[in-house]
């Protein structure tokens, strides 16, 4: 399964955040052996810019890991609004 997570993130606090994603991102990696990437709109909207997390084929419990790594790092405080978590899998695998 891969998860998607976006948010809306103060333009003013982009630069604070971003090197504390890029640790939660490498961390996470390193522990599942996952890959992963960050996106965001081309333009802001009221003053945010609506960034992306994305991890490809991830196990079952990496969700739980994701909202702790979220605590730890500290992201919450730099966000404006919730992380809206995503989960989809291959059609494939799909019933």
């Amino acid at each position: 399964m891969d998860i998607y997570v976006y948010y809306r993130v103060p333009e003013a606090n982009t630069l604070m955040l971003r090197p504390r994603l890029q640790s939660l991102q490498q961390s996470l990696a390193e522990e599942y052996t996952i890959q992963h990437s960050l996106k965001r709109r081309p333009e802001p909207s009221e003053g945010c810019q609506t960034w992306m997390e994305v991890y490809h084929q991830v196990p079952e419990d990496f969700a739980a890991a994701l909202h702790k790594a979220v605590d730890d790092h500290g992201l919450m405080a730099l966000i404006r609004g919730e992380r809206h978590v995503e989960v989809f899998v291959d059609v494939d695998t799909c019933a």
